[in-house]
């Protein structure tokens, strides 16, 4: 379970944070958004450093306020200073800093992945079953997020299984979420499929159940249970007639004969093209 120790709150000078642990990385053009909003509207939240030494500190959380700040020529950045016994209690601030600006679910999923290493590492005998227990755990203290044990579960099998390629293309991209990735993970085995996906899902806007249509359609399911339901119409629709013709009249004797034929022929057609 987490456990933090004292906090304080200062300004403290950009040239005393000599080091930074958060390995995001950021354009120019966010860095000088950034420091125009500093300019403008001050800074609004303290970022996150720990303690070096006397009046020197590392970075945690906070290094695009840090280096906008910096673009602004700003001499000093007010900072939220923590002392950490370990590392996990690190990569949990940073989670919860990462779950408090909504970041692109794939951030989150990596991010919780990360937490979960620095926990086996510090609890080499603990069960994966307490260590998921340890994040839920902290997680809530930390966002009062209260996440289940199946959702983290999901998080760390998007980190875990899917593709570079894939999660470099929606890095960036706050309307691809988890459930977007699960569905591209069900495709593992087309690894351009996947990629292809991934970007006309994040270019397009795909809503999660538009993902899982097209990924029906790439592994080939969904169809044969159109199709069926097509031709069980059709042979429905043959039996009605032939049992409301009158008696003795046979169906090549029926009058709409020839339009039942071209209907049932429509529908023969249809259901080949969405075989296909």
């Amino acid at each position: 379970m987490l456990t933090l120790n004292e906090v304080e709150f200062k300004r403290v000078p950009l040239s005393a944070i000599v080091d930074w642990l958060e390995p995001r990385e950021f354009s120019s053009e966010d860095v000088e958004n950034m420091a125009a909003s500093l300019r403008i509207h001050g800074q609004i939240q303290p970022i996150v450093v720990e303690p070096l030494g006397e009046n020197v500190y590392r970075g945690i959380v906070g290094r695009l306020r840090y280096e906008a700040s910096k673009a602004a020529r700003l001499p000093d950045i007010e900072c939220k200073i923590m002392r950490f016994k370990c590392d996990s209690e690190r990569v949990a601030v940073q989670l919860a800093e990462n779950l408090h600006r909504k970041e692109p679910g794939i951030q989150r999923c990596d991010w919780l992945k990360r937490y979960k290493e620095a926990l086996k590492k510090e609890l080499p005998k603990a069960s994966e079953k307490a260590i998921i227990q340890t994040m839920i755990e902290s997680v809530e203290k930390l966002t009062g997020e209260k996440v289940s044990e199946r959702r983290i579960y999901e998080y760390l099998q998007v980190a875990e299984q899917l593709l570079d390629e894939v999660k470099k293309s929606i890095a960036d991209v706050r309307n691809v979420g988890p459930d977007h990735c699960l569905e591209l993970l069900r495709l593992s085995n087309d690894r351009d499929k996947q990629v292809e996906l991934a970007e006309r899902a994040a270019n397009e806007g795909w809503s999660v159940r538009r993902l899982k249509s097209e990924v029906d359609k790439a592994l080939g399911l969904g169809k044969p249970k159109l199709v069926c339901e097509f031709i069980e119409y059709a042979h429905a629709l043959a039996k009605a007639i032939r049992e409301s013709l009158p008696e003795g009249v046979s169906c090549a004797q029926c009058p709409i004969k020839p339009l039942c034929d071209e209907y049932k022929k429509a529908i023969f057609e249809l259901a080949h093209e969405i075989k296909k």
